[in-house]
């Protein structure tokens, strides 16, 4: 009895590993076929895949032949979603030609590292491959005023997620010294209190601009004021003064639009920043060393010192400086492959060369993209401005939560480089170029019936001309 039952499980152990191969297939086809009709459960990836990452304090990956982190799921399920839709259901249409060449090229480039440096293109290219991959298949979706509504509760979501991972981590580097090492030791970078990165702090960020465009529209009758001030502390309390000054512009954008627009509007702005300034003299009052830490990070944002001249500007001249003096066509056209490194000398007295990645994602395009990669960026930008702007008379009344969105991200590309979050955004301003498209369409189409009903009133014969040749 013993030595059957033992056998049993000889079996049951023998083919667990197939079974589970083949609940994880089905699964993933499930999942497909979900993101191939509808975007959430692809959103709800993305808010997982962020929170894990920013709760991990090392990289969270597992090693599957190479190294696959939370992003590369989100990015791979999204683009198969977008092949798919692509392909089979005719959405080709709804991505602008710009961000298809903007693909295209990045895309040559990593077929080409990936023959010339391997794995490392991969690694190279996985962040901006996932961003878009995610804003393309958004694009794909009707974005009406439902959908834009249901897409920021996902941002609003992935915000609460990684303040949570900030308030745990406050919390547990005044219980813990070795985890206040640890955080101190990969993020926080000698600065009190940033326990984040860049990334899940503009989240936050974008989330107080919702907050802000609601309370200020009369959209949750004021109720969300209280909830800016509370994103506002985060951000401030963070310390990213990328961050800080994408805020300002952002709102500020925001604030002009809807001071505007609305009666009122204006007044509901001012208030909410005099509670900021208030906010910001209590915590200063209260607590010391984040006060003398936050006056000491507003200083060398306004001083521009510390790292923003000597770490970044004099990093991009180098860039620049290497990248027009390549002399190859190539490299002004398509930039280098993937993995090809960015090696330079931010002086000729430096004796060590830097090979982080630029801190300007504009500088990054020239190597990942060059030229006509960068063009087909700026136009896909230039595009979505010119969509928005038209829109503010259309009646689409997140318009300018969307123009202080775009205003801020732009913004944002200056110091730093896309994410694959980012993806939420980027599908935004795509889906803004849709709808304008679509009511020059809906246009040219009116336009052209009012002719011909012009026309049959004066030659009913041209009219039975057309109709017989239909």
């Amino acid at each position: 009895m013993l030595d059957n039952a033992m056998l049993a499980l000889s079996y049951i152990f023998a083919i667990a590993p197939y079974l589970v191969a083949m609940l994880m297939a089905v699964l993933l086809v499930a999942l497909l076929v979900q993101a191939a009709q509808s975007p959430w459960v692809v959103m709800g990836l993305l808010g997982m895949a962020m929170v894990a990452d920013t709760a991990a304090i090392h990289p969270l990956s597992i090693h599957l032949g190479l190294w696959v982190y939370p992003g590369d799921a989100f990015g791979a399920l999204t683009a198969a979603a977008l092949l798919f839709r692509v392909l089979f259901m005719n959405k080709r249409h709804l991505v602008p030609t710009a961000w298809w060449v903007f693909g295209a090229v990045q895309f040559v480039m990593f077929v080409w590292g990936l023959g010339a440096h391997g794995t490392g293109a991969g690694v190279d290219y996985r962040t901006h491959f996932s961003a878009w991959a995610g804003g393309a298949y958004l694009a794909t979706f009707a974005q009406d005023e439902a959908f834009i509504k249901k897409l920021l509760v996902f941002v609003q979501c992935i915000a609460l997620g990684v303040m949570a991972v900030a308030v745990y981590r406050w919390v547990g580097s005044e219980l813990d010294a070795e985890l206040a090492r640890d955080i101190d030791k990969f993020i926080t970078t000698g600065v009190p209190y940033r326990v984040l990165w860049v990334a899940p702090t503009f989240m936050i960020a974008v989330t107080m601009m919702v907050a802000v465009f609601y309370a200020a529209s009369d959209r949750a009758r004021g109720g969300y004021w209280p909830v800016a001030m509370v994103l506002g502390a985060f951000v401030l309390t963070l310390q990213h003064r990328t961050v800080w000054v994408t805020t300002l512009v952002g709102v500020g954008v925001l604030g002009y639009l809807l001071s505007k627009a609305r009666a009122g509007a204006g007044m509901k702005m001012a208030a909410v920043a005099l509670g900021l300034v208030l906010l910001v003299a209590v915590m200063a009052t209260s607590l010391e060393e984040l006060s003398g830490s936050i006056q000491s990070q507003a200083e060398r944002a306004v001083s521009g010192g510390g790292t923003f001249y000597g770490g970044r500007v004099l990093s991009w001249v180098a860039l620049l400086q290497k990248w027009a003096g390549s002399g190859s066509p190539v490299t002004y056209l398509l930039g280098e492959p993937f993995g090809s490194g960015y090696e330079r000398y931010i002086s000729e007295y430096a004796r060590e060369a830097v090979t982080y990645q630029p801190h300007n994602y504009y500088v990054h395009l020239l190597y990942r993209g060059g030229l006509i990669g960068l063009s087909a960026f700026l136009w896909t930008l230039a595009q979505a401005f010119q969509a928005l702007r038209r829109q503010l008379t259309d009646g689409n009344a997140f318009t300018p939560l969307l123009l202080g969105l775009f205003a801020a991200l732009v913004l944002y590309y200056v110091p730093y480089a896309v994410s694959y979050d980012h993806a939420i955004f980027l599908g935004l301003m795509l889906g803004a170029i849709n709808r304008a498209r679509s009511v020059d369409g809906w246009a040219v189409a009116t336009s052209a019936a009012l002719q011909r009903t012009r026309l049959a009133g004066r030659h009913p014969r041209v009219t039975q001309v057309e109709q017989h040749g239909a």
